[in-house]
């Protein structure tokens, strides 16, 4: 036999609610950026983008768009931006079936916060590291982490 919720108007007005809620300016003026969050990107000549920069916000956790615009190319970018292998995107072999169709080479720039107690070497990084991936047609490429004030 199932339970049966009382209906509202049974429900004593003594006992205590809850607003889960927060309002965005509430959420913004509290948000303590964590070691790791990423900022932005910038992908150069990858895949279908010519040039597209992504600003995340504080709490962002979807991307939406029309089919083939682009969300899972940022996904992707984001994997092979951190280090990992082309083969781990299910979409190429190689790094150089990721640029853009007739470029030469590319790049996926990636912004991330070194903020709050799990912060990396915050002395010699400061409050954020930027990571650079160069890709080229030839199959080659480079990575750069920079500090905040872009020493390598």
């Amino acid at each position: 036999m199932s339970r049966k919720r009382k209906p509202f108007s049974q429900i004593p007005a003594e006992e205590p609610t809850i607003n889960c809620k927060r309002s965005r300016d509430e959420d913004n003026n509290n948000f303590e950026k964590r070691a790791g969050t990423i900022n932005h990107m910038i992908l150069k000549n990858f895949m279908c983008h010519s040039l597209l920069e992504v600003k995340f916000n504080n709490n962002i956790s979807i991307m939406i768009g029309k089919n083939g615009s682009g969300k899972s190319a940022i996904l992707t970018a984001l994997v092979l931006g951190l280090g990992g292998k082309a083969t781990f995107t299910n979409r190429g072999n190689n790094v150089k079936g990721f640029l853009k169709a007739g470029e030469r080479s590319g790049s996926i720039e990636i912004e991330l916060s070194n903020e709050g107690p799990m912060a990396y070497k915050p002395a010699v990084y400061g409050k954020r590291i930027n990571i650079r991936r160069t890709l080229t047609a030839s199959g080659s490429g480079s990575y750069k982490i920079r500090s905040e004030n872009g020493k390598i």
